[in-house]
């Protein structure tokens, strides 16, 4: 209640510090952390990107390879069936 001059704390003060610079070093290992894995999600998607990109003009080629039309063989009988006789044109 009333404080009397002269009087010493019996306990010591300990030294009151912030921990800022401890902070900003661990952030700055977060944020690089977080960077190389941006990184590496980029390039992954970049990756994914590319075969996804490749697959399909395969698959556009082999359309077209397919899409050519193609002689058919002459069928056996068609070579017994009478000839038109009709004028050229």
């Amino acid at each position: 209640m009333f404080r009397k001059e002269g009087v010493v704390p019996s306990l010591p003060v300990a030294p009151f510090f912030f921990c800022t610079e401890q902070r900003a070093k661990e952030r700055e290992k977060f944020d690089e952390m977080m960077k190389r894995k941006e990184e590496e999600m980029q390039r992954l998607k970049e990756e994914q990107r590319r075969r996804e990109a490749e697959e399909e003009e395969r698959a556009i080629k082999e359309l077209r390879r397919k899409a050519i039309p193609k002689a058919n063989e002459v069928p056996e009988w068609y070579s017994d069936m009478p000839k038109r006789k009709g004028t050229a044109v």
